[in-house]
């Protein structure tokens, strides 16, 4: 669970905005105590592209070259078994998804989230961006 945690803190501090209903939701939460009603920053907000490849920064380059505004872009493979938040991590694939999150996070002009997900393929997530 703290990897969970860990990895969302990283994908809000790079991806995501202050949202003023998600700030209710859990205001809400605090107030109501109800377990299920926990809701993180990242599970508020197509060009297909697997993230999990060391030059991620240079496909998401060649993807805004190839989209205009509207275009949905997907990184997927993205959390790299829960490893995502791992500053120090010398998995380059690891390393290679980070850059990518923080440059999608510095675009002014693509709007981004990612989400973790966990199932029978194991513990991972994607990105979901839209270009302004």
């Amino acid at each position: 669970m703290q990897k969970w945690t860990d990895n969302d803190i990283y994908i809000i501090n790079n991806l995501v905005e202050e949202d003023k209903a998600l700030q209710n939701a859990w205001e809400s939460y605090a107030e109501t105590r109800m377990e299920d009603s926990a809701v993180s920053a990242t599970q508020g907000k197509f060009l297909y592209m697997i993230a999990k490849i060391c030059n991620a920064k240079r496909i998401l380059e060649l993807s805004l070259e190839l989209s205009r505004a509207g275009t949905v872009i997907y990184g997927d493979n993205v959390v790299r078994n829960g490893e995502l938040y791992n500053s120090i991590s010398t998995d380059p694939k690891v390393n290679g998804v980070r850059v990518f999150i923080e440059e999608l996070g510095r675009l002014k002009n693509v709007e981004s989230t990612a989400l973790q997900t966990v199932g029978i393929k194991g513990y991972d997530g994607f990105t979901m961006s839209i270009v302004r």
